[in-house]
């Protein structure tokens, strides 16, 4: 994937490894806020980005199981299921 996006082949490892870790990173932020939007923000905003710059640069992955176009969607709606949830909680204790 990191070649479809022309990434320089002697970086694909350590930009692999970086992704990864912001990814894990960003996990435990979703995790530990529980009660912030941001973290459902970014995730459903991020998710809809990386799914388009699939679509662009490599659609042969949109086909087939478990590809980004089922996974993605999941997550976003999970995302905005969490949204939902995160203003019914708020409307509740005001």
């Amino acid at each position: 994937m990191s070649r479809a996006f022309g990434i320089a082949s002697d970086l694909q490892m350590a930009v692999s490894y970086a992704a990864g870790v912001v990814e894990v990173l960003f996990g435990l932020c979703v995790l530990m806020l529980p009660r912030r939007a941001w973290p459902q923000w970014v995730s459903a905003l991020s998710m809809a980005v990386l799914l388009v710059f699939v679509a662009i640069y490599t659609p042969h992955f949109l086909v087939g199981a478990f590809n980004p176009v089922v996974m993605n969607v999941a997550s976003i709606a999970l995302s905005i299921v969490a949204l939902f949830a995160l203003r019914a909680e708020a409307s509740r204790t005001d």
